[in-house]
């Protein structure tokens, strides 16, 4: 019988999170590994490493679409500011500099 792990990716092998999940994280080890208040979300983008943000499924628990979403618009933002731009993140349907 030909083992199943050889057909894994290396996410799938390190994680086994296979054919996609809608959160990063378990909640049965003990301690959560990533932040996890909603007051402190923006903090979730943030990594060691100077100008890399983070977004997505890893970044904060509980995770899911939505909080991808958030945490994609989050890094965008952070980016931007970066580089000096300013941002409107919320607002509805308007997602660019302010002029």
């Amino acid at each position: 019988m030909e083992s199943t792990t050889q057909h894994l990716s290396p996410i799938e092998k390190l994680t086994s999170n296979s054919e996609g999940a809608i959160t990063g994280w378990t909640f049965t080890e003990g301690k959560v590994q990533v932040i996890h208040s909603m007051k402190k979300i923006t903090k979730s983008v943030i990594t060691p490493l100077p100008h890399i943000s983070q977004a997505g499924q890893w970044s904060f628990s509980p995770s899911g679409l939505l909080i991808s979403v958030m945490t994609g618009k989050l890094a965008a933002g952070r980016a931007l500011k970066e580089l000096g731009e300013e941002v409107r993140l919320w607002r509805t349907g308007y997602f660019r500099p302010i002029a």
